[in-house]
């Protein structure tokens, strides 16, 4: 249970490079947490998907362009991770429709190991946090390759120019 002198808060709920995941949060007040590698968990009043959104719109680019770019280039077409700001390295994937309250957002550069079963997942985070998951191991892994493709569609791209 929060206390209120446990909360905090960011002026502008942005994901940045230290961001490892986004949780959907029940709370009479906050509808997600952002979980920070270095801050801990930080409590939002926004939902994740709003998060998400801010942050494209923070770094300069759209989630619903981010999101047609990936059906064009590698015919995804549901739960599109996204390239939020590659330049930056922060990339993240959604473990179910962004449109529905569940969803969490993980971002893959902080993972460090990972496994689960057909009815649940786990992650174990480089700063040696472990979170789980309601989401079979196959799907977490599918959304974890998909999201390592587009970062090295993207670094060959870099490369290339």
């Amino acid at each position: 249970m929060i206390k209120d002198n446990e909360i905090l808060t960011l002026e502008k709920d942005i994901v940045t490079p230290s961001t490892m995941v986004l949780a959907p949060y029940h709370h009479e007040w906050y509808q997600a947490t952002i979980i920070d590698r270095y801050a801990g968990e930080i409590y939002s009043k926004e939902t994740t998907s709003k998060i998400i959104e801010t942050s494209c719109l923070h770094w300069s680019s759209s989630p619903e362009g981010i999101r047609r770019a990936m059906k064009f280039q590698l015919d995804y077409h549901k739960k599109s991770p996204l390239a939020i700001q590659p330049e930056l390295n922060i990339f993240a994937f959604p473990t179910m429709s962004p449109e529905q309250f569940g969803c969490f957002w993980i971002f893959p550069r902080h993972v460090w190991k990972k496994g689960g079963d057909k009815n649940r997942s786990y992650i174990i985070f480089r700063n040696q946090v472990r979170m789980d998951f309601p989401i079979s191991y196959y799907v977490l892994n599918k959304q974890y390759q998909r999201t390592c493709e587009i970062f090295f569609k993207y670094k060959m791209a870099i490369a290339e120019q």
